[in-house]
């Protein structure tokens, strides 16, 4: 896993084992495959700018994702081969590079995540990629399946309106 932070901010990663690591905006854990809830925590918030896996990684497996809300400038998202099932992007209104290729949201999750990103972000907002991932800006990087519907048809004109190039992968 990996955060992108400004200058000064603390980061805590706390791990499902019981251990924390201080102060590492990468870091590699391994916890066999026992399923942990783990959690990192930067101080202050308005820090974070960056989060997801370490690039390239393709052994990390996530079910779940939250309190992305808590970060006002959170600009970069990679959760690429993650096989993440539960995300929300309510309330990410500075994120400006998203990758979810290789997860496994169901229709209504892939939907939501494009409605709450246009309720987020009316307008683009400024900001780059954070992680060095090779991410593009202003790409929102998603699943081809399950596949959107009619019920975010509007946030996908809005988000290409505003800037956004939504690219679907398997």
């Amino acid at each position: 896993m990996q955060v992108a932070v400004l200058p000064g901010a603390s980061v805590t990663w706390i791990w499902g084992d019981g251990t924390i690591s201080n102060v590492v905006t990468s870091v590699t854990k391994t916890l066999g495959s026992t399923s942990y809830s783990n959690a990192v925590v930067v101080d202050p918030a308005v820090a974070l700018t960056g989060f997801g896996l370490v690039c390239g990684s393709a052994t990390t497996t996530l079910s779940g994702v939250g309190g992305l809300t808590n970060y006002p400038n959170l600009q970069e998202l990679h959760l690429y081969q993650s096989q993440l099932s539960n995300l929300s992007l309510a309330g990410c209104r500075s994120l400006v590079s998203i990758a979810l290729v290789s997860t496994s949201p169901s229709s209504a999750v892939e939907n939501a995540w494009l409605n709450d990103l246009w309720a987020a972000e009316p307008v683009m907002p400024c900001g780059n990629t954070q992680l060095g991932c090779g991410n593009t800006l202003h790409v929102f990087y998603f699943p081809t399946s399950p596949g959107t519907n009619s019920s975010s048809a509007e946030a996908c004109s809005n988000l290409v309106r505003v800037g956004w190039s939504l690219q679907h992968y398997p």
